[in-house]
């Protein structure tokens, strides 16, 4: 906490610092005597020769473009860079130090880095920072082209993350925990994509190489014929059959989507209030660190806990009372630990209020859940109806 990083505090001190993360790579998996690293062999097979089909058809290449990277780009990407930030082992907070605690030293090192990262634009790149700087410098190119039809490619609902390790080289495609990979990925796969577009019948969402489809059942299965016969000659071609040789599909009600829940009712209510329990069980572990630790754990609910369940509201219309089990976890437990005593009816209006007018910024999540979802649908409006083709 004293070091910013709120988020990590929260998931140790709600013992979820464990789950995910990076892997031991000679721990053995549950696949029968397999280790993480033969499992990540796996996912990098022999290069495979391309069908003449996924290229695109041109009389004559498009020229490189000069990629203009400044001491900005490289301001931007090291106040946001988290994680492994080399080289030699240096740690983001390193480098954060070194590129902008320093006045106009920083800024003559931020120069110097920009200068790198231009000449090493259409080459290859060690340093992970460097990379990152370029892809801030070019994510909005790959943006455009990709659009709507790829949420991978830096659009404002799609997600990064790498993680780094091992080197372990790719013998096809792209190599895991390059922040560039992403990128290229989206931009390579968008043939497959547009050959399987028909907005008037079906409505597909990409996010890298996973995808899904709405449409009717017997749209469905042509869309689901279509990636079958398609997938092959754009990926690896003794995977492809693996995936597809024998097709196991399994009808259900609901299933996650994209940190959410796509579904009937009942589904999405058990899965929200699987949820819901969670965050109150850490809600709880967050009460009894309030009791010497208040001002840590009041940051901790305001800056980092409380969007864990703002983001399921926006994308779950009609579920508000389902939330009253965390209101009453706070003003039960939460903020009698913050102040040691009990909490009125009016203060607790009082701590929902913003702090700029006096309140804690602590949102009632009951009241909260009733605008989310409207408020989310209009702020989206525009990519959910490029996404139909009505745009």
């Amino acid at each position: 906490m004293l070091k910013g990083h709120v988020r990590a505090a929260v998931r140790w001190l709600t013992e979820r610092a464990d789950k995910g993360g990076v892997l031991d790579i000679s721990t053995y998996t549950n696949d029968g005597p397999k280790t993480v690293l033969d499992v990540l062999k796996e996912k990098h097979p022999d290069p495979a020769q391309s069908s003449a089909e996924v290229f695109l058809s041109c009389s004559e290449l498009s020229p490189l473009i000069d990629v203009d990277i400044t001491g900005s780009h490289v301001e931007k990407v090291a106040r946001q860079i988290q994680g492994s930030a080399g080289p030699g082992g240096s740690t983001v907070s390193h480098w954060q130090g070194f590129l902008l605690c320093y006045g106009p030293h920083s800024a003559k090192l931020r120069d110097a880095v920009a200068e790198l990262a231009r000449h090493l634009a259409n080459s290859i790149v060690e340093w992970r920072i460097l990379r990152k700087v370029i892809v801030m410098a070019t994510r909005d190119d790959i943006t455009d082209l990709c659009g709507v039809d790829q949420l991978c490619s830096g659009l404002k609902c799609g997600i990064e993350g790498s993680t780094k390790s091992e080197a372990l080289y790719s013998k096809e495609g792209v190599g895991q925990g390059d922040p560039l990979s992403m990128l290229m990925y989206a931009s390579a796969l968008m043939p497959l994509i547009k050959s399987l577009s028909n907005p008037t019948t079906w409505i597909q969402n990409w996010y890298a190489d996973d995808s899904s489809c709405t449409a009717k059942l017997t749209d469905l299965c042509v869309w689901f014929d279509k990636l079958c016969d398609l997938g092959p000659k754009y990926d690896h071609e003794a995977e492809a059959k693996s995936m597809f040789q024998h097709l196991g599909i399994k009808v259900m009600n609901g299933y996650r989507f994209l940190g959410g829940f796509i579904g009937d009712r009942e589904s999405t209510k058990q899965f929200l209030d699987n949820k819901i329990t969670g965050w109150v069980n850490n809600l709880l572990k967050l009460s009894k660190a309030a009791e010497s630790q208040p001002q840590a754990a009041f940051a901790a609910l305001s800056k980092s806990m409380q969007f864990e369940w703002s983001y399921m509201q926006r994308i779950l219309p009609s579920y508000e009372e389902a939330f009253t089990p965390i209101w009453n976890t706070l003003y039960q437990y939460f903020w009698p630990a913050i102040f040691e005593g009990t909490i009125s009816d009016h203060e607790k209006q009082l701590f929902s209020i913003p702090a700029r007018l006096g309140g804690m910024g602590v949102r009632n999540p009951i009241e909260s859940a009733k605008i989310a979802y409207t408020t989310s649908r209009a702020g989206t409006r525009n990519i959910v109806d490029a996404i139909k083709g009505k745009m």
